[in-house]
């Protein structure tokens, strides 16, 4: 029942975007549950672009996270946000630090801090090609904008995010 329903909302989606995404490759935000691969497939059917799976991305471990913070620690404007992100860090710093980060455990407020994502491999498109991003549930944007900073970085263009499931206003 709940997965039929679920295909309508899928349907509806790709009959907005699919038909004007003015991309040459699709690729999907790294996640360990199917169904962002599902919709991605769906996508490039229904539009015809290529989709790109992102082996080349994979999440950084707690070990890594913590490494990139203490080598660069954010600057706040308020008292209260840098106690906020101390008391993240403190309970970062209580996991296993081989683990893979989990953005879902850091505060909606602070995962702007947090960088999940690494680049595993190069990645085999030329620089320049223009990629939409696709990601089957956007809670605070700081995954995708992971995943499209560091496509930035390899010489891609981002031109848009899709995503079955949005909690921001607006998207």
């Amino acid at each position: 029942m709940y997965t039929g329903m679920l295909w309508k909302i899928v349907d509806n989606i790709l009959a907005k975007f699919a038909g004007n995404l003015e991309v040459d490759f699709l690729i999907d935000v790294p996640s360990s549950k199917p169904l962002c691969q599902i919709f991605a497939l769906r996508i490039s059917k229904a539009s015809g672009i290529p989709l790109v799976k992102s082996t080349f991305l994979r999440k950084r471990t707690v070990e890594e996270v913590l490494s990139k913070i203490d080598g660069q620690f954010p600057s706040f404007i308020r008292d209260l946000d840098e106690k906020e992100f101390k008391a993240e860090l403190g309970k970062l710093r209580h996991a296993q630090p081989r683990d893979d980060f989990q953005m879902k455990k850091v505060s909606k407020r602070m995962r702007h801090f947090f960088t999940p994502f690494i680049m595993n491999d190069a990645i085999s498109l030329p620089r320049g090609q223009r990629v939409a991003l696709i990601d089957d549930l956007v809670s605070s944007g700081t995954s995708i904008i992971s995943v499209a900073n560091s496509l930035r970085e390899q010489g891609l263009t981002v031109e848009r995010g899709v995503s079955l499931f949005s909690g921001l206003n607006g998207m």
